[in-house]
Protein backbone atom coordinates (compact mmCIF):
# COMPACT_ATOMS: atom_id res chain seq x y z
CA UNK A 1 0.00 0.00 0.00
CA UNK A 2 2.88 2.31 0.74
CA UNK A 3 3.86 2.20 -2.93
CA UNK A 4 0.41 3.42 -4.00
CA UNK A 5 0.42 6.22 -1.46
CA UNK A 6 3.92 7.28 -2.50
CA UNK A 7 3.09 7.25 -6.21
CA UNK A 8 -0.04 9.32 -5.67
CA UNK A 9 2.02 12.05 -4.03
CA UNK A 10 5.10 11.69 -6.25
CA UNK A 11 7.37 10.28 -3.50
CA UNK A 12 8.77 13.65 -2.33
CA UNK A 13 5.25 14.87 -1.55
CA UNK A 14 4.61 11.69 0.40
CA UNK A 15 7.66 12.15 2.61
CA UNK A 16 6.95 15.84 3.17
CA UNK A 17 3.33 15.17 4.06
CA UNK A 18 4.33 12.25 6.30
CA UNK A 19 6.89 14.33 8.20
CA UNK A 20 4.62 17.35 8.60
CA UNK A 21 1.68 15.23 9.76
CA UNK A 22 3.89 13.28 12.18
CA UNK A 23 5.31 16.55 13.59
CA UNK A 24 1.85 17.98 14.19
CA UNK A 25 0.69 14.75 15.82
CA UNK A 26 3.81 14.61 17.96
CA UNK A 27 3.00 18.05 19.34
CA UNK A 28 -0.61 16.98 19.91
CA UNK A 29 0.07 13.61 21.57
CA UNK A 30 3.60 14.16 22.97
CA UNK A 31 4.31 10.51 22.21
CA UNK A 32 6.29 9.31 19.17
CA UNK A 33 4.49 5.99 18.83
CA UNK A 34 1.04 7.46 19.27
CA UNK A 35 1.84 10.15 16.70
CA UNK A 36 3.03 7.47 14.27
CA UNK A 37 -0.12 5.36 14.73
CA UNK A 38 -2.34 8.36 13.97
CA UNK A 39 -0.69 9.32 10.66
CA UNK A 40 -3.33 9.04 7.93
CA UNK A 41 -1.18 6.80 5.74
CA UNK A 42 -0.56 4.42 8.62
CA UNK A 43 -4.21 4.35 9.69
CA UNK A 44 -5.25 3.39 6.18
CA UNK A 45 -2.68 0.61 6.11
CA UNK A 46 -3.54 -0.77 9.56
CA UNK A 47 -7.29 -0.59 8.95
CA UNK A 48 -6.97 -2.62 5.76
CA UNK A 49 -4.05 -4.95 6.45
CA UNK A 50 -6.27 -8.03 6.66
CA UNK A 51 -8.15 -7.28 3.44
CA UNK A 52 -6.21 -8.97 0.66
CA UNK A 53 -8.44 -7.40 -2.01
CA UNK A 54 -8.15 -3.82 -0.73
CA UNK A 55 -5.55 -2.66 -3.24
CA UNK A 56 -7.62 -3.97 -6.13
CA UNK A 57 -10.63 -1.85 -5.19
CA UNK A 58 -8.87 1.05 -3.49
CA UNK A 59 -9.67 4.44 -5.03
CA UNK A 60 -6.95 6.98 -5.66
CA UNK A 61 -6.14 9.20 -2.69
CA UNK A 62 -8.13 6.93 -0.35
CA UNK A 63 -5.81 7.97 2.49
CA UNK A 64 -7.54 11.39 2.60
CA UNK A 65 -10.41 10.03 4.65
CA UNK A 66 -7.89 9.02 7.35
CA UNK A 67 -6.26 12.43 7.70
CA UNK A 68 -6.34 14.39 10.91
Amino acid sequence: MLDRQMLELLVIGFYLWYLIEWSILLIRYRDCFKAYRHIGFEKEAYDNEGDLQYLKRRKRYAFKKYLV
